[in-house]
């Protein structure tokens, strides 16, 4: 028989694949699916309360608390966008503890390291989307060792493992991507990008950087990162927190 975190993770999840697919198409997500999801969190809350104790209230809030800051700080620094980080507070407020769930007798997550009580489902949600998100810098890198060869990796190892190089033709039809290196100021000077993440791509850009181009200060390509889709990241984190558990403290523990 299902038990009602199970229900909950249905609805979660079901919120979550639509979000990221969304995330994936447009790199935009509207914020009625966080709105949603805060609307059933609260509404579960009080029942909560209602019918259990008002201990679980001081859990939310703590959780609310902690993913809050943290997807603040990420936010600011530039690792998430807006829609990241109303995603993991939407998370925050739906699940105050880790839910656990029953299927064919057999109880999820199957691995549980000792984590403090009052560790917050959002953030081993977190934990386990960054880590799986490794996967595009390796990707990245190995492509520019295959398209750079060794020597060109090693000279350019700054910037191989969050980038690659894309041909300035192609800028104006290619989007989702970010500009590294070159980055006109100014002053008309090429530098690398200031901005965590790289900058914004338009019309101006590309023109500025045709010119340079032309006038032979510049090659044919250009240094690009690609705009992640993060959100479908934190719904593949999401699964794993429920059926594996926290795979940075499991790979910690077992190391």
């Amino acid at each position: 028989m299902l038990n009602v975190d199970t229900f909950i993770v249905l609805f979660c999840l079901s919120i979550l694949i639509y979000a990221s697919q969304s995330d994936i198409r447009k790199r935009s997500v509207s914020n009625i699916p966080w709105l949603t999801m805060i609307a059933v969190g609260i509404g579960l809350l009080i029942l909560r309360v209602v019918t259990s104790s008002t201990y679980v209230l001081g859990q939310a809030a703590l959780s609310l608390v902690l993913t809050l800051a943290v997807s603040y700080l990420f936010f600011r620094i530039g690792l998430f966008c807006a829609a990241d980080a109303k995603c993991l507070i939407s998370v925050a407020v739906l699940f105050p503890t880790s839910p656990s769930l029953v299927i064919l007798s057999h109880r999820f997550p199957l691995f549980s390291p000792v984590l403090p009580e009052v560790f917050p489902f959002a953030l081993s949600t977190l934990m386990n989307a960054a880590l799986l998100g490794m996967v595009v810098p390796l990707f990245l890198g190995f492509r520019n060792l295959l398209h750079l060869g060794f020597g060109g990796f090693w000279q350019q190892l700054g910037m191989a493992f969050t980038s690659y190089q894309m041909p300035i033709a192609q800028l104006t039809t290619r989007k989702q991507v970010r500009l590294i290196y070159p980055c006109p100021d100014k002053d008309g000077k090429l530098r690398r990008a200031l901005a965590f993440g790289g900058v914004e791509i338009n019309d101006e850009m590309i023109k500025q950087l045709e010119s340079y181009q032309k006038a032979g200060k510049l090659g044919n390509e250009v240094w690009v990162t690609p705009e992640l889709p993060f959100i479908a990241f934190i719904t593949a984190g999401f699964i794993v927190a429920l059926l594996v558990g926290n795979l940075v403290f499991a790979v910690a523990i077992r190391g």
